[in-house]
């Protein structure tokens, strides 16, 4: 999983990370078409690493997954003054988990049940620099 996944020049540039490789899949086939994909993880450290070496435009990440969390990987990232907008992918419909991935620089937070709907449309918002929360969320947080 270290070399690129895609090659597609003109589109933006994106990372993502699940401990799933399914989700990973899922994830890749609704972004092929709009992103080149260039790069998986499964856990926080590749992640870092992932973005170390490839620099992407932006990451897609799960929160939970093993040694360290999607919202632990933003926090270092910050820490390394790599700021890379984020967009955190998960089931965890949690006001406190949203809040901390916010607090260390995430643009998104889309639950994987709404993925087809609002994965796309947070990323876009995520690379103009504005926040995307899935409307399950954001109704929690009025």
């Amino acid at each position: 999983m270290g070399a690129p996944v895609s090659g597609n020049p003109g589109l933006k540039r994106i990372v993502i990370a699940d401990d799933s490789p399914e989700m990973l899949t899922i994830v890749e086939m609704r972004l092929c078409q709009h992103y080149d994909v260039v790069g998986k993880a499964e856990d926080g450290l590749q992640l870092i690493e992932r973005v170390r070496n490839l620099r992407p435009d932006l990451v897609v990440t799960d929160i939970s997954m093993p040694g360290i969390s999607g919202i632990e990987v933003l926090r270092r990232l910050r820490s390394q003054q790599i700021n890379i907008p984020a967009v955190i992918l998960t089931v965890h419909e949690d006001e406190e988990l949203l809040e901390a991935s916010l607090s260390y620089g995430a643009l998104g937070f889309v639950l994987k049940s709404r993925i087809d709907r609002d994965l796309v449309p947070a990323i876009q918002e995520a690379l103009k620099g504005r926040v995307f929360v899935s409307d399950r969320m954001r109704a929690k947080r009025i």
